[in-house]
């Protein structure tokens, strides 16, 4: 009898043993799964964004050579120029500027250089970090739907909405900071209901980057930051050490920002680039008619940003309420400061913003088919996935396919504009005058990189005295004249009246006319020298 108790107690014994190495193994077997499924995301989203980038530069192909299809993509590259040259945000030598929109990305672009500097091949090197980029971001757009709805059909549906949304592959290619910037965000997101203190610190250090690759990415703090505090307190979590915590992600931040910040008040006085002061003003009543017009027209052709906009309230109860909150606050801080500046140039601004409406959407119609399956009159899975995926086609795939397309010849047709306009005036400048001239200009990018020559921007986004000088247009060309700018390529028109009006001999060198404009903020863009010492009220003043 003792001996079967024995036994019988060495079997529970056995039993009991085993359970931690059950556990242990179907733990294992989860991470493995999870792991493949990753794995198949990312070649999804590899595949799907190598696709329609190499769709995009082909329909360029058959505009234009290479080329960007913004000449801000040029200012950036100026600035990695200056970088890699040794004088760090000179826009023009021994002219200090504040005018990088995006400084974080202009020192990822200024390592190209040592690999290249011939145009041709700096544009491939940015196309390959744009698609690197780009292929990233579909990936954790995918991983983040796959977490909020714990399905994988979600997540590769999100993929395929994520490389459609409209306008999304335009500005990932463009050259502009905005891959990086949609990256960033997408890792704040991802990590933002991550338990523990560690993640506090990762909060503070991606919206330090953000401020440096877009200075409203500082709202990922000004959000994210009382949002985890509050998750944290109602999750019985607060206490000294993740206080300490979230103070020094607040001093991460700060570290990150402060140099540029810096650089700033010592150049001009002002703690942020000079483009957003250029970009920023009052409001007026056309630019908010424009905003309405906008997005009246984005939801009667894209129906997945209004369930995105206003379904997106669901992650709230599901606790998933970051994404949703700061898409919310970013259209709040736009509408409120710069309505009309982030529609211009393909609403180039505003399209983060739409990628976050593709991903909330997928994830909104993936949450609301979870809800229906768990409580179904005779819903069987397989017919409750047809049915998300069926509504996502529809909302998504249908309405895009065709104005993507569209974009693409968009992209081609831009890029040729800037190639055919400001890159050939650029050309032009350096090789028909000389190294010393100096010119003001509009579009301050590829005719100063091409051009190589001293500039000046009447635009107001690289030389700090002109945007904050609160000139007059007659102070403007007195302050042009008194240090010896002799040249300008303008808008022709423009320039020929203000020239007349303020009695400034003008002589046209050079002049570009675009036939197929889209891009451009005019047809007609020219060359002038400016001939001071013709005229009796410019010339008693000796240049510099």
């Amino acid at each position: 009898m003792s001996l079967e108790r024995g036994v019988l107690e060495e079997k529970s014994s056995t039993k009991i043993d085993s359970r931690p190495y059950s556990n242990f193994l179907s733990y294992v077997s989860k991470l493995l799964n999870r792991k493949k499924t990753s794995i198949g995301l990312f070649i999804s989203a590899t595949i799907a964004v190598l696709l329609v980038c190499l769709f995009y530069l082909q329909t360029m192909a058959r505009w234009t050579y290479a080329g960007f299809p913004l000449d801000d993509s040029w200012i950036h590259i100026e600035y990695a120029r200056s970088i890699h040259e040794g004088r760090p945000w000179e826009y023009s030598p021994g002219y200090p500027s504040t005018g990088a929109t995006s400084p974080l990305w202009a020192i990822l672009l200024s390592l190209l250089f040592f690999l290249s500097s011939e145009p041709t091949s700096l544009i491939s090197q940015v196309y390959f970090i744009s698609t690197i980029l780009f292929i990233a971001s579909a990936f954790l757009a995918s991983i983040i739907v796959r977490d909020y709805t714990k399905s994988n059909l979600f997540a590769h549906l999100s993929i395929v909405g994520f490389v459609l949304t409209p306008r999304g592959a335009w500005l990932m290619l463009s050259g502009m900071e905005s891959p990086l910037f949609i990256l960033l965000i997408l890792v704040g997101i991802y990590n933002a209901d991550k338990p523990g203190w560690k993640y506090d610190l990762f909060m503070g250090v991606i919206g330090g980057l953000l401020f440096l690759t877009r200075p409203e990415g500082v709202f990922f703090l000004i959000v994210g930051l009382p949002i985890r505090l509050l998750t944290t307190w109602k999750g019985h979590e607060l206490n000294l050490r993740r206080l300490l915590s979230f103070g020094t992600s607040l001093l991460l931040a700060c570290a990150i920002v402060v140099p540029w910040i810096m650089h700033c008040i010592s150049v001009t006085g002002y703690p942020l680039s000079d483009t957003f002061y250029a970009k920023s003003g009052a409001i007026s009543l056309s630019s908010i008619t424009i905003w309405n017009e906008f997005w009246a027209a984005t939801f009667r052709e894209f129906p997945f940003t209004i369930i995105g906009l206003f379904g997106g309230i669901l992650l709230i109860f599901k606790g998933k309420s970051y994404a949703w909150i700061f898409l919310i606050t970013m259209l709040i801080v736009y509408f409120t400061s710069i309505p009309y500046a982030v529609l211009v140039n393909n609403a180039r601004y505003m399209t983060p913003l739409i990628f976050l409406l593709t991903i909330i959407s997928v994830t909104v119609v993936g949450v609301l088919i979870d809800q229906l399956w768990k409580n179904p009159p005779n819903l069987k899975i397989d017919l409750s996935y047809s049915l998300a995926a069926t509504i996502l086609i529809l909302i998504i795939l249908v309405p895009t396919t065709p104005a993507f397309v569209r974009q693409a010849d968009f992209f081609g047709n831009s890029v040729k504009n800037i190639n055919e306009m400001q890159v050939t005036i650029g050309q032009w400048i350096y090789e028909n005058t000389p190294p010393d001239a100096k010119f003001a200009i509009f579009d301050a990018g590829a005719i100063r990189y091409f051009g190589n020559r001293t500039v000046f921007d009447l635009a107001h986004l690289v030389t700090p005295e002109l945007a904050h000088g609160n000139f007059t247009i007659h102070e403007t060309f007195e302050w042009l004249r008194d240090r010896g700018c002799n040249y300008t390529t303008s808008w022709r028109d423009w320039f020929i009246y203000v020239a007349s009006i303020l009695n400034i001999p003008i002589t046209e060198l050079f002049r570009i006319t675009l036939s197929d404009n889209v891009i451009c903020a005019g047809p007609e863009m020219s060359v002038f020298s400016i001939n001071w010492d013709e005229s009796i009220i410019w010339s008693n003043t000796d240049t510099g």
